[in-house]
Formats: C-alpha cells, structure tokens, sequence
C-alpha cells in the first residue's frame, strides 16, 4: 500500500470521526476544567456539546493539550498512531477548550497519542497495555520550544511535488514518543518543515516518500546544536502493482513487504529500501508502489501462510505481480515431562510453544507427562521455541531446530535455587544495569560427537533444555536468580557497557543445592577508556568510519572492529577490556567510504589518564584504493546470483589476525567488500556455497573486479525406501557422510538429490540415510567420476540397535574414558566417539545399522590416544540391545594422581584447562584423574585467555598427589628475517626443544612471543630456523628457506591427508604451510615423518606413518596406498 493511499485512508477514518462527533455530547465532568482560551488566538472549532460514546467498531479518544502556561493549546494537532495495527494512524485538531476528539478502530490495542503546535516541540504519551472498549481520556502539555528540522530535496522535479508523506525516524524504537508525530504530506519549493521535535536527539533520519519517486532517506542527524537543515538525494521510481492471494485464491487481508535493491551500492544509498505493512483491497489488489528500476529481493510475511521470498525485476514504468501465499507446514512436536527428583511423569504441566511473542500455542501434559503439538515449520525445522514455566521448577527453553524429526524428546523439571550478591567495585561502590548469567557449567557431563548419528551435549539423563538463568543488578547493585536449576554447577559471568570482571582470569563457579541461596558478589572494574576523533584530509572531522582496536600483550591478544556513526563532531568514546592487563599496545585504524585510511599505534597503562587520538585520514601510498570485489560465474559463465561470498587477506595493517570480509551477489554476479581495502595487490582466499556447494579458491586481487568461473556442479541422486522398493519413505534424512550433516527430505516417491562438494569427489563416499524409528542404512558409491551420480534404491530395513557397556580398572571401578565405535574395517578412530559418564563408567551407542562393530577404549592415559582396551567384533541385529561385558582396562601404568595446580602466587589455579581428561579443574584448583608413568616437561594449562607453563614432574606407579606450579610465560621478542632481508607481517610456529610450542605473531620484521626462554624451532612456512630465545626484545630469529623436497604418491581416486612433521628435541615440529599436500618444497634437513591417512566418508580406513631422513638438496619421492 503506497503512502498516499495510507494518508488518505487515515484522512478517510477522520473524516468518519467528524461525521459521528456531530452528533455526540460532552462528558466534561471527567476531563480537567477546560482553560481559558487565548483571545489572541485564531478562530478554532467550537467545543462539542455533549459527546455521546460511539457504538462499536470504534472508540472515542478524548485528548485535551495544554500550552506552558495551562491555557488551552487552540489548533493543536493531535495525532494517534497504533503501532500494532495496520493503518493505525489518525488525526485531529484541538477546538478552543483545548480538545480533540478522535475516533479510532475498535480494534485497536495499543496507541501512541501526540500533540503539537507551532513554537512547541511536540509531546507524546502511549500505553502498551490492552485497551477495552469505550472512551480513552487524556491530556498532553506542551512545554518545550524545541527543534525545528527542515528536509530539502535533491533530484530531478524535486521543486514541483507539493504533496508527499514524509517523516523523522528515529535510530530505535524509543526515540518514536519523540518524532512519531513529526509527519508531513506539505512540500512546497522542493522543501519540507516538520512539526517541531525536542532537543538533544540522536540519529535521526528523514524519510521520503512521493508518487513517481522512490523511497529515499537523508543521513542521519541529531538536535543537539538548534534547528537542522538535511538534503534527501531523490531517484525518479517505477510503480509496482500487485495482487496477494492464499494458494486457494483467497484474497491476503494484509502482510508485511520488504523491498531491496539487489544491485551492489543502492542499499548504502538508502534509495528504493521498502518495510512496510500493507492492506490489499477487497480483491487482495495493492499498489502503486514507487521502486528503482532495478532487481529487487521481495520479502512478504503473513501470520496465515508461509513467508514469501522472490527476485523481481522492474524495467517497466508501470508493473505488475501477483504474489502466492503457500500454507503454513507443519509438524507434530511430542515430548514426556518428568520431575527430576523423584523421578516420575510430571502431569498437568504447561508446555507453551512460541512461534511468535503474539503468537502462542499451550498443551497440559497427560498422566505419563507426555505431550503433543503441532507447529509451523520455518525450513528444516520447527519455527518457534518451546518453553516450560512450572511453578516452583526452573524454567525450560528448547528452540525449534532442535525439533528436526518427530521422535520424542525428554525433559527433566529440576528444584530450584538462588544465586544472589552483589555487583560492585572493589571499594565496595555498587554498580547498576549489569547483566549476570549463570550458565550451567557441562564439566561433569558426557560429550556425545557422533557425526554419523548424534551431535548433542548430555547429561546423566539426556539433553538438558534448562533456559539460561540471567538478571540485571538493581540501582544499588543487587541481583538475584531465581530460577536456577538444582542441584548443579554454574559458572558466573557478568556483562556491563563500562565495567568488566576485576580478575578476568579467574572463572567464577558455585555449586547449588534444591531450596539453597548461595551468595555471590561480583566484583568489577572500569574498563579504560579512549577518545577517538578521526580528520578528513581537510582537517573536518568524519562523523561515519569504520574503527578496528588490537589490544596486544605478551601473553594475550583481541581485536574488534565496528562502524561508527556519529551525530555530531564530538569525540567518539571507546571503552575496550583490558583482561586484567596492566600494560599493552593498542593498535587503531580507521577506514572511511573513500577508502582512506589512518592508524596508530600506542603504548597503553593502567596508570595513564584516557587517550585523547586523532586519525588523519589520507590515501595509502602504493594503494590500490579499492576493495576486494569481482564476479562470480557458473561453469557455463552465467551470473550467479544471491551466492554468499565470503574473502580472507592472509594480512591486515591489524597484524595478528586475517582480515575479513563478505558479500552476496547482485543478479550480476557483482559483489564487493568494503571492509577489505588493498594496500597493494594481495591473494585473497574466497569461499562460496552455491546451491550446497562449497567452492574454495585463491585469486590474486589488484584492484580490478577479479573474475571466478565455478567449476560444474553435480550430484547425487536416489531413493529411499522401507523394507522393499515398493514401499518408498516420505519424510527421511540423508546426506554425504563428511560432507554435511543429514538433511531432513520430505518427498512423497522417496527421491533426493545432494549436491556433492569438491571435497566429496571420492571413490569411497558414503551415503547415509535414516527415517525415525528404523536403523540407519549407509550405501558406498563413487563420486569421483563426472557428471552426476543415480545410487538407485536405499533400502532401510529393521529398528535400530543399541549398544551398551561399562569402563572398568584391573579392580572393577568405573573410570573415566573417551570410548569409540568402529564398524568391520575401520580403525578405531572414527567419528563415533562418547566419553563414559561420571561415576559409573558406563557408555552408550544408539541409531545404529545392523552391522559388524568393535567398541575401543582410549584417551585414558594423560592425553595419549592409544587403544587401552577392546571388545572385539560383534553382531548387533535389528531392535538389538546388546549390553557388552565390561572393558577392563589395565592401570598397573597409569596411577590414580590427585593434582592440586597453583597459579605463580599460590593460589589454586580453578577453572584451568589442563591435557589430562576430564581436563579442567574445580574451584580449589584440584583435578583426580589416571596418568600415565612418564616425566612430563613444557606441559601447557590455560586460564580464560591467559595461558601458563607448568613445572617439570614426573609421575611414578607410587604417585598419587601431585601440587604442581604454574609459570607466567615471559616475553620473548625481537627481529625476524628471511634468508637475510626483513621478513614482513606474518606468522611464526615455535616448537620448544623440551616439549610444547607457541605461536607468535610478526608484524613489521618483529615478532612477540609469550613462552618459556630456550631452545626452539620456528617455521613460518616460508622458512625455518633453530634458535636459542631469551627474555627481552633483542632476539633474533633468522628463517632460511630449505633445500630438499619430498613428494607423497596416493592411489588415484582415493582420498587422503597428508601431515608432515619435523623431529626436534623430545617430539616433533609442526611445519605451518606444509599440511595436507603431496609435494613438500623448501625442507630443511632432518628426519621427517609423514602420517598418511586414508578417508572414506566419515571413517579414518587406514592410518599410514612413514619416516624419512632428508639431506640439503635431496629429492625424496615416498608412495603409500595401493594394492
């Protein structure tokens, strides 16, 4: 619906209004007494005598204005807007006692009430509660001169329109009490005057709309300085005209339209960007709307179909659509609600499923606490999210995508406790509006990482959907939660704008019991500030940049880059968090439209007052000036359209992390990044997923629109039947096993089609199948050849299996243990991996095919992977529930060591992430757990982002304590060169002589290295070199490219990984650069070892390493695989 046509509608309601107000009453007697009016003041309506309250469809709203000094505001605008209803607008004039008298639809259910009058800044008051039937009085004061905005029009014709619809927009949803009335449809000499609003507002924007032209916006704006004047840019429209239909014909009553541009630039314009609601005719005809002549993506929604998504090109003056609304999918939702402790059906409980805040659906659970409801679906999945409020029990969430199949799901109602304290600053000074969340901490729960089958995190009972515990803390710095499910073990973590954790490296978590209260106070520090302001070469300061901060330290590093947008020329405010830091370098860069560019660096501490930084903007010298942009063409060289791309830069002016970016294409293929500007020509790194198809290349970028021709897409197809290819499925899952996880299909003759990566181009792919209920079936096929694929029939027969088992000591206790399942022929480390449950040692596999398998035992010594225990093969059959006899593993080699880690100070080091399973520990620094006999050197341990070294220990069979001391890493730095010269930005790969390794970013020929001073091999993948590092900033590092090449011959056809790897010290060097390839360049002598892998879908099928010993100069051709 056009915005003249809304404007009419809403003057057609008035004028209904007008016409029932002749005949009403008065009921003054409810109102304020009705000042005096003021004799200087223009004739205006007479007061209506008695107002009588109309019948229903409507209702009256009775608004008496005041001016400052109390009298009656004669001649005020009164304007009603319902920003829950379409077409929610109405408007009014106050008569000499003050008053307005509006008529609104009865429907409506929320509204914002606005007067002004000239000299006055426009006042508001609204509710969004529900309002019943009948009269709704109120009164407005206008007390403030305000601010008067006037829009002048740029464009072709702009000085003939005299009539428009145009209005001030605020940046968010509050500022509309401010400028929802500040709407006019009055332009004259190619000017517009709003009503005037108040002082001080930020972001603000005008926005345009006028037969024959296209929506347009000014640049954003603020009040603070006095009256504005801002330029909207016009682009002469086409009109679009449409007709919205249900499937069966039935006319759209209304929906929601957003129109954009497709074509790359106009949606940094704001020209021809339609949101909107419209309401068709009768017939479900709308329209004219006024767009760019230009392909446009169409976004309809309505509450009784699906949404409508489309591509649309206007070339004509005048054009016309009609746009289908398909019905709603839906799918049953089936769940069993039970209570935690004791364990039983929970009968009666609510469960509600949200698709929308005004859009709700409750079903009570039956006697076995179980339920159904039936959903919309939004692709693949559910739309909405489910959640269980139960008195007393704490809340569950569980969103719609995890819902892809009918199968049942479990969900416990847990006791509640409190977690409650304070936040505040180490002083004791309380800190208001900070967000505190209790996130339930998975330590002593299972990982289930089964790609074939599951992907889910579980606990002792299953998937925990507990919602998220989270408060704000009071104006006294109070906060308290509630809800919390009990018992459980939570870690704390607090969100402020201006404060952060005071000691970040220290994870705070408590454990609750049912009906505790524990206390917790949070204790905060300001983050530091600094003030930027950035200059144009003119020395006028830019007021839209974007503005990238590194914090940088020995030991730690974090960037962050955002778009600033500011409404005045004052100096832009940036808080960062320090992480506990004293000291440490920040990098600033500041990029503009023009892609010019300024950055800095400075030397920040705790103790200095906040920065004031000034960043000249100007040309990059030797830069290109243009950012990363192309076209993107299918094999046949057509444009490929509405493709996400996405590009890295191997280095950025930021150093220490890849530049980003990403785009979609235009109908043309045309894409471009802003955010990736070119110092000079670069490699860029692009990915696409076309249709499925994930396309990775590298592309030399000079400034020019590179061009990038995809290679033909093929596919595989086939069919997925039960038990007999008479009978195909209608609803399965199926997918390349490591390619993508399966996809729900629903197809009434069972057929699917799957677009095949270039990755899964295989001999030995794997297609795997599965409809709920019934054992997954897998079918190898070939994708290796060309063209596309047809797998026939997959037949899914029988239930599914499950097996099951306990994880046991030489004594019968349970230990803890990451166990896999491997199928006939494949090694133990496939994808099929569960570690055993706290406690009772137990495991399980379920979903699984009838088959041949082998449980492994492994990952029990320290953080070796070696097979510890095996049962062998064995048959599962159809609906099998095989319990297997427990698998004892020998731990005459492995102790039971109860460590206690100390951080430098020597306090428990909690919460630390440690190589040995179950890895992190508790809050007293203390973690028990079976390690292998060995002395352990160069042993790393991380805190949040701080990492440590541990002192050297060594475990013995008598060994059962052990307090082991953590090391601040030093800072090591200083000069890198490569076969001479200064070796520019980039990365570094450290492998300590003693054990452990650390990388180390390198920018401007200097590297900076948080480690352990001694003896290291550094690669960066260009070169490497063995070097000696001390403390301090005067090392030198200098990298010498290799000599000898090797070579790794695989069986064609086959896929396989290669990893590479130097012997140094006590274990090997990894080579940045020189992973999964066939032909290594540039090695440096020494002894090599090459571990081949072998894949087939998603399991390893052999495990190949081979050794060899490489001279200067020697060429080495090594070939594994094959008969």
């Amino acid at each position: 619906m056009t915005a003249r046509r809304k404007w009419m509608k809403a003057w057609l309601v008035c004028a209904v209004a007008a016409c029932i107000l002749a005949g009403c009453g008065a009921r003054d007697e409810e109102l304020p007494p009705a000042p005096a009016p003021r004799a200087e003041e223009a004739p205006a309506p007479e007061p209506a005598e008695d107002v009588v309250e109309p019948a229903l469809p409507v209702k009256l709203v009775r608004a008496r204005v005041y001016e400052a000094d109390e009298r009656a505001a004669i001649g005020a605008r009164v304007t009603i807007e319902s920003w829950r209803d379409v077409n929610g607008f109405w408007q009014g004039t106050a008569d000499r006692a003050g008053l307005a008298q509006i008529v609104v639809a009865d429907s409506v259910t929320a509204l914002r009430v606005s007067a002004s009058l000239p000299g006055y800044a426009i006042v508001s008051l609204q509710t969004n509660v529900a309002l019943g039937p009948g009269t709704i009085e109120c009164a407005l004061r206008l007390r403030d001169a305000g601010v008067t905005v006037t829009a002048e029009l740029q464009g072709p014709h702009a000085a003939a329109i005299t009539q428009c619809f145009a209005r001030i927009v605020p940046g968010g949803p509050l500022g509309w009490r401010h400028v929802g009335a500040a709407v006019t449809s009055n332009c004259s000499n190619g000017r517009i005057v709003f009503p005037a609003i108040v002082a001080g507002l930020d972001n603000l924007r005008v926005s345009f709309d006028a037969a024959g032209f296209a929506r347009a916006e000014s640049a954003v704006f603020n009040t603070r300085a006095g009256d504005v004047t801002v330029q909207v840019a016009l682009a002469e429209g086409v009109a679009l005209r449409g007709r919205a239909v249900f499937a069966d014909g039935t006319p759209v009553p209304s929906f929601h339209l957003r129109a954009e541009p497709r074509v790359q630039g106009e949606v940094r314009a704001n020209l021809g960007r339609i949101a909107q609601a419209i309401t068709p005719d009768a017939g479900g005809y709308f329209g004219p709307l006024y767009l760019l002549q230009d392909f446009y993506r169409l976004t309809l929604q309505c509450d009784d179909a699906q949404t409508l998504v489309t591509n649309l090109y206007l070339a004509l003056d005048d054009n016309s659509a009609e746009f289908v609304f398909s019905p709603h999918r839906t799918m049953t939702v089936r769940g069993t609600v039970l209570y935690h402790e004791p364990r039983g059906p929970a009968e009666g409980v609510t469960v509600t499923w949200e698709t929308t805040p005004a859009l709700t659906t409750n079903v009570m659970t039956d006697r076995a606490g179980e339920f159904a409801v039936t959903v919309r679906m939004q692709g693949e999945a559910p739309h909405g999210t489910l959640r269980i409020a139960h008195p007393g029990y704490a809340p569950i969430e569980c969103g719609g995508y995890q819902f892809r199949s009918e199968r049942p799901q479990t969900f416990f109602l847990y006791a509640t406790a409190v977690i409650a304290g304070s936040t505040r600053c180490a002083d004791g000074t309380p800190v208001s509006n900070v967000s505190v969340y209790a996130n339930r901490s998975f330590g002593g729960f299972a990982l289930r990482s089964t790609r074939r089958y599951t992907d889910t995190f579980e606990g002792q009972d299953g998937p925990l959907h507990l919602a998220t515990a989270r408060t704000s803390s009071d104006e006294f710095g109070r906060y308290a939660l509630s809800n919390v499910a009990a018992p459980g073990a939570y870690n704390i973590a607090a969100h402020h704008l201006r404060y952060a954790p005071a000691d970040p490296r220290r994870i705070p978590s408590v454990t609750v019991k049912p009906g505790e209260v524990h206390t917790h106070d949070v204790v905060l520090a300001p983050k530091p500030a600094l003030y930027v302001r950035v200059l144009d070469p003119h020395g006028a300061p830019v007021r839209k940049f974007q503005l990238g901060i590194a914090f940088r330290t020995s030991r730690q590093s974090s960037s962050t880059s955002s778009a600033v947008q500011l409404s005045s020329d004052e100096w832009h405010e940036v808080t960062f968090d320090n992480q506990g830091e004293r000291s440490a370098t920040l990098e600033l860069r500041a990029t503009c439209d023009e892609q010019m560019r300024s950055s800095t660096n400075i030397a920040w501490h705790a103790d200095m007052p906040p920065p004031y930084i000034v960043l000249p903007l100007a040309g990059l010298a030797g830069a290109t000036g243009e950012c990363v942009r192309g076209y993107i063409y299918d094999h046949e060289r057509a444009p490929v359209d509405d493709a996400n791309v996405s590009a890295n830069l191997a280095v950025t002016p930021m150093g220490g992390s890849y530049g980003h970016g990403s785009a979609r294409t235009d109908p043309l293929g045309y894409f471009e990044m802003p955010s990736l500007v070119l110092v000079s020509a670069s490699v860029v790194r692009f990915y696409v997923n076309v249709g499925g198809q994930f396309v990775i290349t590298n592309l030399l970028c000079t400034g020019a629109p590179v061009e990038w021709v995809l290679p033909q897409q093929t596919y595989v197809r086939g069919r997925v039947c039960i038990e007999s290819s008479a009978t195909p499925a209608t609803s399965f899952w199926v997918g390349i096993v490591g390619q993508r996880e399966p996809t729900l299909t629903h197809a009434p003759d069972g057929r699917f089609v799957l677009p095949v990566s270039q990755y899964a181009r295989t001999r030995e792919a794997l297609i795997l199948a599965r409809v709920d209920g019934l054992a997954p079936a897998e079918l190898p096929c070939d994708l290796a050849r060309e063209g596309d694929t047809d797998v026939g029939d997959i037949i899914i027969r029988g239930k599914p299996a499950r097996v099951s088992g306990r994880v046991v000591d030489e004594r019968g206790e349970p230990i803890g243990a990451y166990v896999t399942l491997g199928a006939a022929g494949v090694m133990i480390k496939s994808m099929n991996v569960v570690q055993t449950k706290d406690g009772d040692g137990t495991y399980a596999f379920s979903e699984l095919p009838p088959e041949s398998y082998r449980v492994v035992v492994m990952s029990v010594e320290g953080s070796s992977f070696s097979e510890a225990a095996s049962s062998g093969m064995f048959e599962l059959q159809p609906g099998e529930d095989k319990t297997l006899p427990d698998l004892v593993v020998m731990t005459t080699n492995t102790p039971l060591v109860s460590f206690t880690f100390l951080l430098p100070d020597g306090t428990p080091a909690a919460r630390a992430t440690t190589p040995f399973p179950p890895n992190v520990t508790d809050e007293n620094g203390m973690l028990v757990t079976r390690v292998k006999c060995a002395a352990y050197a160069g042993i790393s341990v991380q805190i949040g982002n701080d990492r440590y070294s541990a002192d050297d220990f060594t475990v013995t069979p008598q060994t059962r304590e052990l307090t082991v001391r953590l090391r601040a890493l030093t800072e090591l730095g200083g000069t890198v060169t490569l076969d001479g010269a200064p070796m520019g930005d980039g990365y570094l790969m450290c492998t300590a002589e003693r054990g452990g390794g650390a990388s180390a970013s390198v920018r401007n020929g200097r590297f900076t290295l948080a480690a352990q001073p001694g003896r290291y091999f550094v690669s960066s993948g260009d070169g490497a070199a063995t070097v000696s590092l001390h403390a301090g900033e005067d090392n030198v590092i200098a990298l010498t490219r290799g000599s000898a090449t090797l070579r790794v011959n695989t069986p064609e056809g086959e896929t396989w990984y290669n990893q590479l790897t130097l012997r140094f010290g006590e274990g090997s060097a990894s080579l940045p650069g020189q992973q999964l390839r066939n032909v290594y360049t540039g090695l440096h002598p020494g002894e090599y070892t090459v571990r081949a892998i072998r894949v087939a879908g998603a399991s390893i099928m052999t495990n190949i390493e081979l050794r060899v010993t490489l001279g200067a100069g020697v060429e080495r051709t090594i070939t594994v695989g094959g008969p």
